[in-house]
């Protein structure tokens, strides 16, 4: 979520790691939040986002240890999206049964920086259409049960199950 209170489709909190933003002048904009890392970063909610807009997603390599890249030519292209438009985008699909939003750090951006991404997501469920009958249902994950509560109370889905992520190598190439 943007610090001007826009709710936006990132796989993190910290910039850096889904963005080329320490690339852009704003690098300069690099703080130590203690509640997410001891290394600086710079967080959605040190930028607006007329200049979240501005960057460039940074792809996810899940196989730089082994120096294979995926597609090079394409690594400066892409934006980053409102979560508006993607939900517009996942209602007029024609293939999609489901969304799921992943709603992650309510409590510290409500409690530390006055930002109410509980809401945000909620007006924005309501301004793309989505609390009325839709074909494409909306599931909210969360790590955090009592943000589960206020959507289970909106009479939209959860998905409280706990969910492992295992990283591991798919194969062990064999030097020739």
């Amino acid at each position: 979520m943007s610090i001007d209170g826009k709710p936006f489709c990132s796989s993190s909190i910290d910039l850096t790691k889904s963005t080329m933003v320490a690339l852009t002048f704003f690098r300069n904009r690099s703080t130590t939040v203690p509640e997410f890392s001891s290394v600086g970063g710079i967080y959605t909610f040190s930028l607006t986002w007329p200049e979240i807009q501005t960057l460039t997603p940074a792809m996810v390599n899940p196989y730089r240890m082994y120096s294979m890249f995926r597609n090079p030519k394409e690594r400066n292209f892409g934006k980053l999206i409102s979560l508006s438009e993607f939900l517009n985008l996942a209602k007029n699909s024609t293939s999609l049964s489901h969304v799921l939003i992943n709603v992650e750090n309510a409590a510290y951006l409500r409690e530390k920086q006055g930002l109410d991404m509980v809401k945000a997501v909620l007006d924005t469920l309501t301004d793309t259409g989505y609390s009325n009958s839709t074909a494409t249902k909306v599931m909210i994950q969360s790590t955090n049960s009592s943000v589960l509560v206020v959507y289970l109370l909106q009479g939209i889905d959860v998905w409280a199950e706990k969910n492992f992520h295992l990283t591991c190598p798919l194969f062990n190439p064999v030097a020739s």
